[in-house]
């Protein structure tokens, strides 16, 4: 992502994904790159219309000649306020698929927390929790309204090969904000331990062990990433992972999580997955999640200037 050359936001106009398309075009303005906004007609939804309009053929066709205008006002207004270049482009299939073979061929996919359809989001999942198990981009997930450039990003290192990459990634979309890479740390079967009568002072020296060589790692990654290591504030905590993060999210009032997709916080990836999952549910600030990368193929849209 260090190439960020083209970005991709989905829109389905509701006032969350609007926030999530304003923070790609900042995003874009920045990094010099271009916005592509893509808005999908749900296909299932678009058949269950027709059946229900078969008296009245016109109208799911005059809704659907309706959706590139409304979407190319929007490229016009944020091609405007940000001065860059901005693609609109309407596809008409399964949202998910539709999307995902989009992000293929840009280096950022954005969305919005939620979107217009809460009732099934709550049964299925958010469109951006159902993103995340196949996207093979860095996904940015936007909860707050974006006015200025990220300015205090918080980085969640659990050691895995996804730690560098995430805070590569937080230099490159936040390059001159504060960055605070959080570690948190547990003693495994500590529970078990204190349920085996093992001595409180030996706990305490497990946790001193456990807290000395998280630091030790830290700093090795704040050194070998490449950046500009003072710039990185480092903190290890005791607890779990989810708490410690949102808790410095707030105390830092940071405006921009980075985390990875996968991980091997005590051996198992599932439960990096679980804490990612509950840093996109519990958190009140922007999370951007650190994927694979996959080839890229091109594409040719038609461009929406500045004006």
């Amino acid at each position: 992502m260090s190439d960020l050359n083209r970005i991709l936001a989905a829109t389905d106009f509701s006032e969350e994904a609007e926030r999530a398309s304003y923070r790609a075009a900042l995003l874009a303005a920045e990094r010099h790159a271009q916005l592509d906004l893509l808005h999908v007609v749900s296909k299932p939804s678009l058949d269950a219309l027709r059946d229900l309009f078969r008296a009245s053929p016109d109208v799911p066709d005059q809704l659907l000649e309706n959706v590139p205008h409304a979407l190319q006002q929007q490229a016009d207004v944020l091609a405007r306020k940000a001065g860059i270049e901005v693609t609109a482009r309407v596809a008409v299939g399964h949202v998910l698929d539709e999307i995902l073979l989009a992000s293929v061929e840009t280096d950022m996919l954005v969305v919005g927390a939620h979107g217009l359809n809460w009732p099934r989001e709550a049964i299925l999942g958010t469109t951006a929790e159902r993103l995340l198990g196949k996207c093979k981009r860095p996904m940015l997930v936007v909860k707050r309204q974006a006015e200025t450039a990220y300015e205090r990003v918080l980085v969640a290192v659990d050691f895995s090969d996804y730690s560098l990459n995430a805070l590569l990634q937080a230099t490159w979309i936040a390059p001159n904000a504060d960055i605070t890479a959080v570690h948190a740390y547990e003693v495994p079967f500590e529970g078990q331990l204190r349920r085996a009568s093992v001595d409180k002072a030996s706990i305490t020296n497990y946790r001193n062990e456990a807290r000395m060589k998280a630091v030790d790692s830290l700093r090795n990654i704040a050194r070998d990433f490449g950046g500009d290591r003072y710039r990185v504030a480092q903190t290890v905590e005791h607890g779990n992972a989810s708490r410690v993060i949102l808790a410095k999210e707030q105390l830092l009032d940071a405006e921009l999580i980075v985390i990875g997709k996968h991980g091997r916080s005590v051996g198992e990836e599932w439960l990096v997955g679980s804490v990612t999952r509950h840093i996109l549910a519990g958190s009140k600030c922007d999370v951007l999640v650190v994927q694979e990368g996959i080839e890229r193929r091109s594409t040719v849209n038609a461009q929406v200037r500045p004006q």
